[in-house]
Order: structure tokens, then C-alpha cells, then sequence
């Protein structure tokens, strides 16, 4: 749907303005580059399984500096998603289902509209062709 996928796009543009300042301020990391929490949103945008804390992504980050020890930073970003914020009310969950069900049923009669104007235009089309063949 065109609404959903607008809102999914202006909350990832969200998660990633949010993302920077956090790294201003000093909440973040200053040293992660954003490509790389770029990256991880659209992964994360990308899997259906969705797990720990609500609208938050968990990174680990390795860094190899070329020593011995390999230096793991635990990165926790935010990165919002429509199902976490819209659905938690249980009465706008159960309306969206209802809208979600109309617009699959609007679908539905939409493709079989198109079948029977398809359909209609055959006929029309074979009506003209045998009425040609009759004409003295």
C-alpha cells in the first residue's frame, strides 16, 4: 500500500537523523561510520524476525587493528518500525486489519473488473469481425 510504504520510508529517514544526532550529542559512537548504520537499518528493514527491544537494533561491531585482540563495540541504534509503533494500540491493530481486508477485497474486485472488461472488449471485437462477414 502507498500509505504504509511512504511511512515506512519517513521513518527510516527518521531512524536515520535520529542516529546521527545521537552521535553528535555523544550518545553513539562518534567513530561508527554511518554507512555503516546505514547498512545495518536496511538489513534490518529487510527480516521478518524481529527480536529484542522494541524500534532499537543491536550491532556488534568488530574492529581489527591489526593486533592480537580483535575490539568488539556493542552498538545499540535506533531504527523505528510501523508494526512497533502503529500496532501496540490493540483497537488500531484490530481496525487496521479491517482496512487491510477492505483494500484486499477492493483488489480482488479490481482484477476481476479488468478480467470482464477484457472479456467485454473479446466480445465486442468478435461482434464487429462476424458482422463484417455479413454485410452485403
Amino acid at each position: 500500500m502507498e500509505v504504509d510504504d511512504a511511512i515506512e520510508e519517513c521513518l527510516i529517514k527518521l531512524s536515520h537523523q535520529v542516529n546521527k544526532y545521537l552521535q553528535e550529542i555523544g550518545i553513539l559512537p562518534k567513530n561508527i561510520p554511518a554507512k555503516i548504520l546505514e547498512v545495518a537499518l536496511q538489513a534490518e528493514e529487510n527480516t521478518s524476525l524481529i527480536s529484542g527491544a522494541p524500534n532499537l537494533l543491536s550491532l556488534l561491531i568488530e574492529k581489527d587493528d591489526k593486533s592480537e585482540d580483535m575490539n568488539i563495540t556493542p552498538v545499540v541504534a535506533l531504527c523505528l518500525r510501523i508494526n512497533e509503533i502503529e500496532f501496540n494500540d490493540p483497537l488500531l491493530n484490530q481496525n487496521r486489519q479491517k482496512i487491510s481486508r477492505i483494500f484486499q477485497s477492493l483488489n480482488n474486485l479490481d482484477d476481476e473488473y479488468q478480467n470482464k472488461y477484457q472479456q467485454y472488449q473479446i466480445a465486442l471485437a468478435e461482434s464487429a469481425w462476424r458482422s463484417s462477414w455479413i454485410d452485403d
